[in-house]
């Protein structure tokens, strides 16, 4: 059974291990390009705010404090 797949993107760009991109080399992925990824690896770059959900409509989840909007 496949693993799931996210979409994820990044403001900075990524480099995605070769292990999870399975290719020969590390995966360069460019400032906000969206990326496909398996859902556990995804999820953790998520939570560390290395990258943001990319959602099926086109549009980023982007994190309210990118917003300009502060937090508490």
């Amino acid at each position: 059974m496949a693993e799931k797949k996210i979409r994820i993107m990044s403001p900075r760009g990524l480099i995605i291990p070769k292990q999870i991109a399975g290719t020969e080399k590390d995966l360069c992925v460019e400032p906000h390009k969206p990326v496909s990824v398996p859902e556990s690896y995804g999820r953790s770059l998520i939570e560390n705010r290395f990258a943001v959900a990319y959602g099926a409509a086109g549009k980023s989840a982007e994190p309210q404090a990118a917003t300009g909007e502060t937090t508490g």
